[in-house]
């Protein structure tokens, strides 16, 4: 991520992924960004694990808000939630290693701070990789 501005080809298929959606993707730049990176410096493998992890921390993530602290099996989902999370924090913090000081300190400070609006950002972030992985999913090309 040695750059703010994004391939032309990553912009359009970012605005594809959202069509693709229905909806606003949360961090498309940030997206873009990881998406460029990954190209120029083959790291591409480590998108595809982190949107691999991604749908599962996100679909996680759904079921536990739907059945409760009560619900049968939530401690279990529980568990595979915050294993799975810390999987996808390492491989972020992988990710960023070796990007500019002030691109990776920012990443980290938004994303991957241990507050709570870091967390909602993290998940944002989840998913609209859950949406990348969809696209992947279904055999589409990414640029």
């Amino acid at each position: 991520m040695t750059s703010h501005s994004l391939r032309p080809e990553t912009s359009r298929f970012l605005e594809k992924l959202g069509a693709y959606a229905k909806k606003d993707l949360h961090h498309p730049t940030v997206l873009g960004m990881m998406i460029d990176h990954a190209r120029r410096e083959d790291r591409w493998p480590l998108i595809e694990e982190i949107s691999f992890y991604a749908k599962f921390v996100t679909k996680a993530h759904d079921l536990m808000l739907r059945i409760g602290r009560e619900g049968e099996g939530y401690d279990k989902i529980s568990a595979e939630f915050e294993t799975s999370t810390t999987t996808i924090q390492d491989r972020l913090k992988d990710f960023v290693t070796g990007m500019p000081d002030d691109l990776r300190v920012n990443f980290e400070k938004t994303f991957l701070d241990l507050d709570q609006k870091s967390f909602t950002e993290f998940l944002g972030l989840l998913n609209d990789f859950t949406w990348l992985k969809n696209w992947m999913v279904d055999g589409k090309e990414i640029p």
